[in-house]
């Protein structure tokens, strides 16, 4: 199943901004992925003071297939060859189409995990840095502002790393176990193993049942 997860660990958010700081970066999150036709059976966001993890289960295209637009019939072979060779066809594949500018050449093509990867490293690089915290602040040389440092990203599509950039801190397939005594990183490569590592550095990541302890 293609999940995609990502965990965003920083310094100690104050308690007041968790619940609605992580479901504003949810409904951010869901809403850029429903607009560029990316559809997920469910969600759920939980939250630390460290930890804001959001998951989109069984992440897919709402379609298989899209036409990739190319250059216009009359533009230079060069272009055509190369748009051609691009896309990974045969100059004869290409398919002519009518649009309001004038006749241009498409391809079809089906929508593989590379071309979703490339959806998300986009969308998580233009919304993270948007995030409406209630206050924020920058550190060290870091341009981005951050409730909190912002230390780690972990991000994974269908048991792979998704790597992007936000200011100069990269994502990755680490979960860092933050405690005194540990200062453990453990490499995730899917929803089970992320789970498995939480378990083993003895966090709660679900606030419901976290709530529940405390009160018992």
């Amino acid at each position: 199943m293609s999940d995609f997860f990502m965990e965003l660990m920083s310094e100690e958010l104050p308690a007041s901004i968790l619940k609605t700081s992580s479901k504003t970066i949810h409904d951010l999150i869901s809403n850029s992925l429903k607009k560029n036709n990316l559809l997920f059976k469910k969600s759920e966001y939980f939250f630390t003071p460290k930890r804001l993890l959001f998951i989109y289960y069984d992440l897919k295209p709402a379609t298989n297939q899209i036409s990739v637009k190319g250059p216009n019939i009359n533009a230079p072979n060069a272009a055509i060859e190369g748009f051609a060779k691009s896309n990974a066809v045969d100059k004869d594949q290409l398919i002519r189409k009518d649009t309001n500018k004038g006749e241009y050449f498409f391809i079809e093509k089906k929508i593989s995990n590379t071309d979703i990867e490339i959806i998300l490293i986009k969308l998580l690089e233009n919304n993270l840095i948007k995030i409406p915290w209630k206050k924020s602040m920058r550190w060290g040389t870091h341009k981005i502002k951050w409730a909190r440092p912002l230390k780690n990203i972990l991000c994974i599509f269908s048991n792979k790393t998704i790597n992007f950039k936000i200011d100069n801190i990269n994502s990755n397939n680490f979960f860092i176990d933050s405690s005194p005594l540990s200062k453990k990183n453990s490499k995730i490569n899917s929803l089970y193993e992320y789970f498995r590592a939480i378990k083993n550095a003895e966090i709660e990541i679900n606030q419901n049942l976290r709530r529940n302890i405390i009160l018992a």
